[in-house]
C-alpha cells in the first residue's frame, strides 16, 4: 500500500450460507502474517481515489 501509506493484506471470507455486505460488516477479522495473527479491518469500498477527485480539488 505505498499509495495509501499503510500496510494492506488480502484474505478470504467463507460462509456456507453465502457472503453478503451485511455479513462482512458484522465480522471481526484477523490475518495470519508470518505465523502470527494480526488484527485486520475490512473495507467494502476502494481505499484509493479511482476517479482522481482528490487530486483535482
Amino acid at each position: 500500500g505505498y499509495t495509501l501509506g499503510r500496510n494492506i493484506g488480502y484474505g478470504y471470507v467463507r460462509n456456507a450460507d453465502g457472503v453478503s455486505d451485511d455479513f462482512l460488516a458484522s465480522g471481526d477479522y484477523e490475518l495470519v502474517v508470518a505465523m502470527e495473527r494480526t488484527q485486520a479491518n475490512i473495507h467494502l469500498e476502494p481505499m484509493y481515489d479511482p476517479a482522481g477527485a482528490r487530486v483535482k480539488a
